[in-house]
C-alpha cells in the first residue's frame, strides 16, 4: 500500500522494576521512528511495590490501561528476566497480544513453554530485536 506513514507501534512489555531500562529501549525505538504505545512507561510508581500495595480499583485501571496500549499496537515485544524473578503483568499481556493476532518478540531467555509457540520469536539481544523490526517493518506495516 501505498500512502501509509512508515510507522510501527510498538508495546514494550517487561517487569516494572526494568522500567528505567524499557525507557531507554522506548526512546531508542522513537529514535528509529516508531512509536511506543507503553503508557506504564511514564509512571512514576514504586518499583518494588507488591500487588497488595495497590487497591482492587487502582490495579483495574493498570491492566484496563495496558489493555488498551496492547491493542494499539502493531507488534509486542516482553523483555524476559531470569527464573528467579516472579512478576506476571507481562505473561498476561503477552497472552492477550498473542490472541489478537500480533507478532511477538521476545527478548532473553525463555520463560515458559508460551514463549516458544508458533510465530513467537526470540532473540537474544536488544540490538538483535532492533535489526529484527528493521527488517520486517514493511511487512508489518503493509503485509509485503
Amino acid at each position: 500500500m501505498t500512502g501509509q506513514p512508515e510507522i510501527l507501534n510498538v508495546y514494550l512489555a517487561g517487569s516494572y522494576f526494568r522500567r528505567d531500562e524499557l525507557r531507554d529501549r522506548a526512546a531508542e525505538l522513537e529514535a528509529d521512528g516508531h512509536h511506543v504505545t507503553s503508557s506504564w512507561l511514564q509512571g512514576d510508581y514504586n518499583t518494588t511495590a507488591k500487588v497488595t500495595d495497590y487497591t482492587k480499583q487502582q490495579l483495574n485501571s493498570f491492566a484496563i490501561a495496558d489493555i488498551w496500549d496492547i491493542d494499539g499496537s502493531d507488534v509486542f515485544i516482553v523483555f524476559s528476566d531470569a527464573p528467579t524473578y516472579a512478576g506476571g503483568g507481562k505473561h498476561f499481556e503477552t497472552g492477550y497480544a498473542y490472541k489478537a493476532g500480533l507478532p511477538i518478540i521476545v527478548i532473553g531467555d525463555i520463560e515458559h513453554a508460551f514463549h516458544a509457540l508458533h510465530g513467537v520469536q526470540q532473540f537474544d539481544t536488544w540490538a538483535a530485536t532492533r535489526q529484527a523490526l528493521i527488517e520486517w517493518k514493511s511487512y508489518l506495516i503493509h503485509g509485503d
